[in-house]
């Protein structure tokens, strides 16, 4: 019988093993397994069996020196070694069924691979092709997690970075930290393995698996991302600031005080944009310090004052109106902080041509109900930013109503679809769905299969409209 009908024996065995060695056993000295790996050579048969089976039932603990025995010059210890291996390692993968019978040498495999070839393995299991995932429906999120877990079991010591990235994006998120179908969905159960690599060298991997683990809200990883803090990486300190305000991370709010004076601007706008959506009051009188400060830091810090309530530097804000640099920042802070009495200095921004402004203004205005802005809002309907003229739609909808319906339905003219469609949408909502011409139903249609941002809205557009739905085709 060749060694793989054997392993094969053993992998389809394995459940009849009894583990006498539990968690709650004391855990076997190094000196106990050195005795026990030679006994598998002893002359006595009944001795070598005793020994395998008690090593099976340790388990993990004893891989690292059964490793070794198997590269050893006894070729009854180097059998009996391999076996237990094989029994160790299907007792700790255990994979699914349908996987074991796409990749039914598999076990094997991981054996006599290194940390490369495993991830080889995982490449090709989570590669997208042309026509979808080729085992989508073959392969489970624990075999995914288990994978991964056989990979960074030495916290993926031999892979490169590109490698180790690579693992983290087959949990399904990219190295922004957004999700992608690296596979068929996010893979939350690995994160105590790829957790492993908080502590990488490399500060690529180290700041790509933080925004992963951001991603998969792994608030397990709080205290290891909050040590980051002080990482000597600006990326580092980049990414650990940022999750920790996604993880909602209140209890290291002390720590990132301090990333305040943080000799990166980028990193000081961070600390404060996570302060201020973390609550941390008791930062603001270090926040204020940053609006003398670079313009990136200026820009965080009047966001964060103005998600923490400090209508004192309501006075401020309205100066920072006339700074371009920190303009848009500035009037999302007073729509904030309700400052109505800031809508003239508000309205004043509609002069702009510049479009962050001018689509932050009308959003502000618009909150604050200000009939009084739709004059200067219905002059950018011709603006070069299709953004801004989709804000000029919105605001005259929702400022003007039916009042406006004229100036509306001119974007029904607009040169790109986008503007047209969601000017059929205000109409409809308006309850003028009867002046919409018939040619912009492919322009609502087309929002409806492939923008996110207007999905819902043009489908009941459509629907309203009494016109067939295009449900978008599933990848």
């Amino acid at each position: 019988m060749n060694i793989r009908k054997i392993l094969t024996v053993i992998s389809l065995c394995v459940i009849c093993v009894s583990a006498v060695w539990t968690d709650d056993s004391p855990k076997p000295t190094e000196e106990h397994i050195k005795d026990l790996i030679k006994q598998l050579g002893a002359e006595d048969w009944q001795k070598r069996e005793e020994a395998q089976k008690t090593l099976e039932e340790i388990g993990s603990s004893a891989e690292a020196a059964l490793k070794e025995a198997a590269k050893g010059a006894d070729p009854e210890v180097r059998m009996r070694a391999n076996a237990i291996l094989s029994v160790i390692i299907v007792k700790r993968l255990n994979f699914s069924a349908t996987f074991l019978k796409e990749f039914p040498g598999i076990y094997q495999d991981l054996l006599k691979l290194d940390a490369p070839g495993k991830f080889a393995i995982l490449a090709k299991v989570t590669t997208q092709d042309n026509l979808g995932f080729q085992y989508k429906d073959k392969v489970t999120n624990q075999d995914i997690t288990k994978l991964i877990g056989e990979i960074l079991s030495d916290g993926g010591v031999g892979l490169t970075a590109d490698q180790k990235q690579g693992v983290v994006w087959c949990c399904g998120v990219n190295s922004q930290g957004s999700y992608i179908p690296g596979w068929h969905t996010l893979v939350p159960e690995a994160v105590p393995y790829i957790m492993r690599l908080l502590n990488d060298k490399n500060e690529d991997v180290c700041s790509y698996t933080i925004r992963a683990l951001g991603t998969l809200e792994a608030k397990e990883a709080i205290p290891g991302i909050t040590k980051l803090l002080k990482s000597g990486s600006f990326f580092v300190r980049w990414a650990a600031v940022e999750v920790l305000g996604k993880l909602d991370a209140k209890g290291a709010v002390p720590e990132i005080i301090p990333l305040l004076k943080d000799k990166e601007p980028d990193a000081c706008c961070s600390a404060a944009l996570t302060l201020g959506k973390l609550g941390a009051k008791e930062a603001i009188p270090e926040i204020r310090k940053l609006l003398q400060g670079d313009y990136r830091a200026r820009r965080g810090a009047i966001t964060a004052l103005g998600q923490l309530g400090d209508k004192e530097m309501i006075p401020e804000l309205i100066k920072a109106l006339n700074d371009h640099d920190v303009c848009p920042e500035a009037v999302g802070a007073l729509g904030a902080l309700g400052s109505k009495e800031s809508v003239p200095e508000i309205i004043k921004v509609l002069q702009s041509k510049n479009g962050d402004e001018l689509i932050k203004a009308m959003e502000v205005l618009t909150l604050f109900n200000a009939k009084e802005a739709v004059p200067g809002i219905i002059r950018h309907l011709q603006h070069r930013k299709i953004e801004v003229r989709c804000s000029v739609v919105e605001a005259l909808g929702k400022l003007g109503g039916k009042e406006l319906i004229g100036e509306i339905s001119k974007a029904l003219e607009d040169e790109n679809y986008t503007v047209r469609g969601l000017a059929a949408i205000v109409m409809v909502e308006l309850g003028m769905k009867d002046k919409i011409p018939p040619k912009i139903i492919d322009d609502l249609k087309g929002l409806q299969k492939y923008d996110t941002n207007y999905k819902q809205r043009a489908q009941a557009a459509l629907k309203e409209l009494g016109a067939e739905i295009e449900e978008k085709k599933k990848e």
